[in-house]
């Protein structure tokens, strides 16, 4: 069961079943879009083509590969692309223009379904071709019951709830990877690591994502206290998170964060 946001599912479902296409699905990580998607058409009697990568971007390739299934022969085929807004190097113009003309060219037995959390970074023609769907965050408690029946204890459920007490699916991966949540709690206690091993398990936006919400606990303990400094460094965290699709240096950027704490 995918917890949160019924009545938008209620939505997508009904946009499929009447062969409604392009559905653009768009709204924070973590609250069950593509897990949503996959679990309602897994036993559909359709073609299913499925685009998720760990990638950074899709390559031109795969917008050339889409292109080309979508205009094979099928009965009736739903061709799901999560993170969509992949599809961005090195320009949303050259990528998305193949996309766009599929999207606009495709047959009507085909359904398109676009999941993102950055819809800024669709072409605005993709966007108002499309039905969109808006998904919102997750209710704490759906988050706490979702983590329970994963059978995580209290201790670890309240340390996911202080990060992502709204996206559970981002709760859960943080409890799962943890290798990586060891490495994240030895840099929050001790500024003296490894600095290879942080960089061989997290790239720089999951860094600083993990590192804002970090502070942003710290400034909720802090309610109370004079914030000037807190509130200095998360700015600072803020920017460069928002920053850092553009190739910043790892290392460099980290160093700054340290001196600068």
């Amino acid at each position: 069961m995918i917890y949160g946001n019924l009545k938008e599912q209620k939505i997508v479902k009904e946009l499929i079943e009447k062969n409604k296409s392009p559905i653009l699905i768009i709204g924070p990580e973590g609250v069950g879009k593509f897990s949503f998607v996959l679990e309602f058409i897994k036993d559909k009697d359709y073609e299913k083509i499925i685009f998720n990568s760990p990638e950074r971007s899709f390559k031109i390739d795969s917008a050339r590969f889409l292109v080309s299934l979508s205009q094979r022969k099928s009965k009736k085929r739903i061709i799901v692309i999560n993170d969509v807004h992949k599809f961005s190097y090195p320009s949303p113009q050259i990528i998305q223009g193949p996309l766009l003309k599929t999207l606009e060219e495709t047959p009507s037995e085909t359904i398109f379904i676009l999941i993102t959390h950055k819809q800024h970074k669709i072409l605005p023609t993709i966007r108002s071709r499309s039905i969109q769907v808006k998904f919102g965050l997750v209710s704490k408690e759906e988050t706490l019951k979702f983590l329970k029946e994963n059978n995580f204890n209290d201790e670890e459920i309240n340390y996911a709830l202080n990060f992502y007490p709204h996206q559970p699916g981002k709760a859960l991966k943080l409890l799962t990877e943890k290798k990586k949540l060891e490495i994240f709690r030895q840099f929050i206690i001790n500024q003296d690591f490894d600095l290879e091993n942080l960089k061989n398990y997290f790239n720089l936006n999951e860094f600083l994502e993990n590192y804002i919400l970090f502070k942003r606990n710290e400034l909720l303990k802090k309610i109370n206290k004079p914030l000037t400094k807190e509130i200095y460094h998360l700015k600072e965290a803020l920017d460069l998170y928002y920053n850092s699709d553009y190739n910043l240096n790892f290392e460099l950027q980290l160093a700054n964060l340290i001196l600068n704490n």
